[in-house]
């Protein structure tokens, strides 16, 4: 499997370095999207919590993940290396569907991760950064995960942070009826918190920002306060809890200084860390972090309930890794059921199109049937991951493609991709082999100027011309093609010998050349040389005489040149007489 990951957490390294690495979200879906985009990752997850740090890659990035974790932190890479685990393959997807269920917490059997695991996957999705793999992984350990708090309690109470630091804070305070209390930040940890002091008869006032528009969520029983009162608020309270995503501290050793009076207790639940550690120094003060707080012996571990646990996420892992096992054959499942339908329409669409319906009719009925067949194929095709050993997945694909009339190799990505010539240059020059086009069934994707040049080259050739495009060009539709006047679909270049791509959209043209590569029909594309199965030439013809030029697909001016001077110099160089005897 192509999944790595490197990790720290709170078993691994203290608060002052985890913090190091923490990210708010918008800052984790920014470095998820960098890693794809600048380091060449397939797919990146990036999951932060108070406790813990994780990147997740998959695919070949031009970094490991510990390094890259620390490029996207400006960290350096040797000070911290100690600190972090790195996983790969079944392994880290083990890790990630323990971790979910929260037997990997600090907190063991906490509820919290679970959300947060799915909120990094979220985010990752929204930078345009989560894969097919790391999707499927990371939606698979919050299913497998949910089914576990379903059906087991792993531990004989709650066990969330909050619950946790009440406890803390009794041990340290005694009683905390009637504490007064401040709670720094409206966030999820800042209203779980506020609710277990409310509940345990603390009177709580929670900040919450004046920027902010609409209704403000706040537990029952909180008082509201505005978030620049907080230091003025100090001399009233005994206990100060903090639990933002702010990346600076909400209170400075500097200003709290003067604002207290008698013993105060401070519990800092945020990574990066909300409280100036300098604080614990200043007289009657106490400050304790998530390494403190959550660092109390687990809840006693409910055994058998742990084993039936792990029979939940041994499944879910198991059913992940026939999953990603099966991507290996789903190009020749994708080409064979491309096949099997491409067939199927050969028979149907004579039937179709006798039928007298109008072209809109027409198209929207070949459409249904053509999607239709491939849904069905593809159901079949798939459901032999679930039918059939692992083993048996390959031989079994490759005797339905070659029934299904594909080739004895099934096509991989890039098999109709232009191969670069013996010495590599990828802008070799191409054999000009000319063929016989009668009756080919051409697909031209594009109705402007560059499709209206290719329609006039192939009007003289014989071939069957459909014109795919919502708008078409006058010169195009007094060629007489057949005209089907909409956007380009998914299935498109089934049943044609060739495709072009010419519009002016490269989004379009890319999709039109890479279905025509996986049905296996040589397609040109317009504006990418390099997605070209075959030139279009710059076409002379006089008579029986026909001549194709290019410019190794990437100077058009070059070969437009080279054909005008023929045409000009035509005349003078082979009289008319020879290519019109030529032509009798």
């Amino acid at each position: 499997m192509e999944i790595r990951m490197a990790g720290i957490d709170s078993s691994r390294a203290p608060v002052g370095v985890r913090e190091r690495f923490a990210m708010t979200a918008s800052a984790a879906s920014e470095a998820a999207a960098r890693a794809c985009r600048e380091f060449g990752a397939k797919g990146c997850v990036l999951l932060s919590t108070c406790n813990r740090t994780e990147l997740w890659l998959s695919g070949r990035a031009s970094l490991e993940p510990y390094e890259l974790l620390c490029a996207l932190r400006g960290a350096e890479p040797g000070a911290h290396r100690d600190c972090f685990v790195r996983r790969e393959g079944l392994e880290a997807a083990e890790h990630l569907f323990q971790l979910a269920c929260g037997m990997k917490s600090q907190v063991f059997g906490e509820d919290q991760i679970l959300t947060q695991v799915g909120t990094a996957l979220s985010l990752a999705r929204e930078a345009g950064a989560a894969d097919a793999v790391l999707e499927t992984l990371f939606r698979s350990a919050v299913t497998s995960a949910k089914k576990v708090k379903t059906a087991v309690r792993l531990t004989e109470a709650d066990q969330s942070v909050a619950v946790r630091m009440e406890a803390f804070l009794k041990g340290v305070m005694g009683p905390l009826a009637g504490t007064p209390c401040l709670v720094i930040g409206n966030g999820e940890m800042g209203r779980l918190a506020a609710r277990r002091l409310v509940e345990a008869g603390c009177r709580v006032s929670m900040t919450v920002r004046r920027y902010r528009h609409g209704e403000v969520s706040l537990p029952d029983g909180v008082e509201a306060v505005s978030y620049e009162e907080r230091l003025s608020l100090l001399p009233r309270v005994r206990l100060v809890v903090s639990a933002t995503a702010s990346p600076h501290y909400t209170l400075r050793a500097a200003e709290v200084g003067p604002a207290l009076s008698g013993p105060k207790v401070f519990c800092d639940l945020a990574v990066p860390r909300d409280i100036d550690p300098a604080i614990a120094s200043l007289p009657g003060a106490r400050v304790y972090d998530t390494d403190g707080i959550c660092g109390v012996a687990d809840a006693r571990r409910d055994e058998a309930a742990l084993m039936r646990a792990r029979e939940i996420l041994a499944d879910g892992l198991a059913e992940f890794a026939r999953w990603y096992g099966f991507r290996a054959v789903v190009p020749a499942a994708r080409e064979t059921g491309e096949l099997v339908a491409r067939d199927f329409m050969g028979r149907v669409e004579k039937t179709v199109r006798g039928l007298g319906l109008s072209g809109e009719a027409e198209e929207e009925l070949l459409g249904r049937l053509r999607a239709s067949a491939e849904k069905t194929v593809d159901r079949l095709l798939f459901g032999l991951r679930e039918t059939l050993p692992s083993e048996l997945w390959q031989p079994c694909m490759d005797a339905l493609h070659l029934a299904a009339g594909g080739r004895a190799e099934p096509a991989g990505p890039g098999d109709f991709a232009p191969r670069p010539a013996a010495g590599g240059a990828e802008n070799a020059p191409r054999f000009p082999l000319f063929v016989d086009l009668t009756n080919s069934k051409i697909a031209l994707v594009g109705g402007g100027r560059v499709a209206a040049r290719r329609a006039k080259a192939l009007a003289p050739f014989g071939c069957s011309l459909t014109v795919i495009a919502p708008d078409i060009s006058p010169e195009i539709e007094a060629l007489g093609a057949r005209i089907v006047r909409r956007a380009f679909r998914a299935g498109d270049c089934a049943g044609f010998d060739l495709v072009l791509a010419a519009t002016d959209d490269r989004e379009t043209n890319h999709a039109v050349g890479e279905e025509a590569r996986r049905l296996g029909v040589p397609a040109n594309v317009c504006d990418a040389p390099g997605e070209c199965g075959f030139f279009f030439p710059a076409v002379v013809r006089r008579d029986a005489l026909v001549v194709g030029v290019t410019a190794s697909g990437t100077n058009h001016a070059l070969a437009k040149a080279a054909a005008d001077s023929l045409r000009a110099r035509m005349e003078e160089w082979i009289p008319k007489e020879v290519t019109a005897d030529a032509a009798t």
